[in-house]
């Protein structure tokens, strides 16, 4: 008996996990400089190599340029130690391979650097790795069965779903070179660079993105003090993308490979921005499957198979803020700098907050104006509804100095997207069986008391007819499908 097959080809998500990882390295300090007598703080620049997709697993790996600062025995002057290391971490997860579709957005969450003693350094790099991989997948779902044989009756199920059609990774870059202000004596310590999307635009084959790539990062100045800066630079990139048809739905993640930053002379902050951009187009279906079938005249004999369709439908955008108290056992004077990176997904508690875990750290001035850092990890609980939050990021939006501490206030952006895993039952294959006993010679209609609620499927099934042929006999509207309480004529028979 034939079936009749609707293919659906999608992109369906095997991995999707925030994961920390750890590298450290011992430096020694060289002859020409003094000896350590208080490290003030640790900074960090991560390059990422690769992100390379391989047998069951996605491979990670790169170098981070730390630059160390710290007061020598007897002095008031910061010296810098820089000091490289690289890693390569490795994320385990059944299913990938060389074809799939990996995206890595790679954050340096913090640098802790120790004194081993006054001439050695011990550095530790926490790097958070926000991981997703998808694999192409195709099905065909049975939707129907040709009416070859009118004794058989077939119920079917409609379902909406939103599935990713479309999904591709390109690379590009951003240059620039912008002025920063009386910035000419400054030795750059470190800089990062986040992008902001502001547009994502389907044309005919192509995706055209605009945004911000905001670069903020730390100096030292010649005098001896830290200063901060921010350079919010614009950018527009078209990728290709076959297939994608003018305004259709699509969406873009960003993030920072690699950053080559350096101050020219006349203050001149000069940064190449490596990164990628996964493009996403997302697209409804809507589904018919077969639920259940059977025979007025014979046995029907068949096979089916489970299917697990995962949804992807991203209904607007998340913002949400909180506040958080910080003790830090001193008052605070002035705040240098102050971050936040999240280290692990949010999840909801079920009354519309999410808690989402974090690090923050910053440096500040104490009353006395020494430098001091700080970094501690906290879970943010924050009030919002959402099913799933996706491409999220914190930042901390202000932050107030206390005599015990600071204040910081800190907010949560990202996707908002709906979509769980819908569990089907496939119908593969149909054999026709031995004939049914025969109803009772004469027997054309018969009587039944429906007492408790039943569907009209049931009984039609139970007594080798159609709905139709209920409904028809006891005059019911086609949106009835269920009966209680009530007697009914049943036809028997063709």
């Amino acid at each position: 008996m034939e079936l009749n097959k609707n293919k659906l080809e999608y992109w369906d998500s095997i991995l999707s996990r925030i994961s920390n990882y750890e590298e450290g390295t011992d430096a020694i300090v060289p002859d020409t400089y003094p000896d350590i007598g208080r490290i003030v703080c640790a900074r960090g620049m991560l390059s990422v190599k690769d992100a390379a997709p391989q047998k069951d697993r996605m491979l990670i790996s790169g170098t981070v340029k730390t630059a160390v600062l710290y007061l020598p025995e007897g002095e008031n002057e910061l010296r810098r130690l820089d000091i490289p290391l690289t890693f390569a971490h490795i994320e385990e997860c059944r299913g990938i391979h060389e074809d799939t579709c990996c995206f890595a957005r790679c954050t340096l969450a913090g640098v802790e650097a120790v004194a081993v003693n006054s001439r050695k350094v011990s550095v530790t790099a926490r790097m958070v790795f926000d991981l997703s991989a998808y694999r192409q997948t195709c099905v065909s779902l049975t939707e129907s069965i040709e009416r070859g044989d009118p004794s058989i009756e077939t119920q079917c199920e409609s379902l909406e779903v939103t599935l990713i059609e479309q999904l591709s990774v390109n690379d590009f870059t951003v240059l620039e070179d912008a002025q920063l202000p009386d910035a000419d004596d400054l030795d750059l310590l470190y800089a990062t660079c986040e992008f902001r999307p502001t547009e994502c635009r389907a044309m005919n084959g192509k995706a055209v993105v605009r945004g911000d790539a905001v670069v903020s990062g730390m100096g030292l100045q010649m005098d001896g003090e830290l200063r901060t800066f921010e350079q919010t630079t614009n950018f527009m990139q078209v990728f290709p993308c076959e297939g994608l048809e003018e305004g259709a739905p699509v969406s873009v993640r960003l993030t920072a490979n690699s950053m080559d930053c350096r101050m020219e002379p006349g203050g001149v902050l000069s940064f190449s921005v490596g990164a990628s951009a996964m493009l996403c187009a997302e697209k409804g279906h809507e589904l018919r499957t077969v639920t259940d079938l059977y025979s007025t005249t014979h046995e029907l004999h068949t096979e089916t198979r489970n299917i697990t369709l995962q949804e992807h439908k991203t209904v607007g955008r998340l913002s949400a803020e909180c506040t958080r108290d910080l003790a830090l056992g001193e008052a605070v004077s002035h705040l240098v700098q102050t971050s936040a990176v999240m280290t692990g997904s949010p999840t909801a508690n079920g009354d519309g907050r999410l808690n989402v875990p974090v690090i923050c750290q910053g440096l500040y001035h104490n009353e006395e104006g020494t430098v001091h850092s700080f970094a501690k990890p906290m879970t943010l609980e924050f009030t919002a509804d959402t099913c799933r939050c996706e491409q999220c990021r914190v930042q901390i939006a202000s932050a107030v100095c206390g005599k015990e501490g600071v204040t910081l206030r800190i907010r949560l952006e990202g996707d908002n997207v709906e979509g769980g895993r819908h569990e089907l039952r496939d119908l593969t294959e149909i054999t026709i069986g031995d004939p049914l006993p025969a109803a009772r010679e004469g027997v054309t209609l018969t009587l039944r008391y429906i007492e408790a609620e039943e569907a009209l499927w049931d009984v039609a099934r139970g007594c080798r007819t159609t709905v139709s042929a209920i409904r028809g006999a006891n005059g019911l509207a086609e949106n009835e499908q269920t009966v209680s309480g009530r007697m009914l004529l049943i036809p028997m028979g063709d």
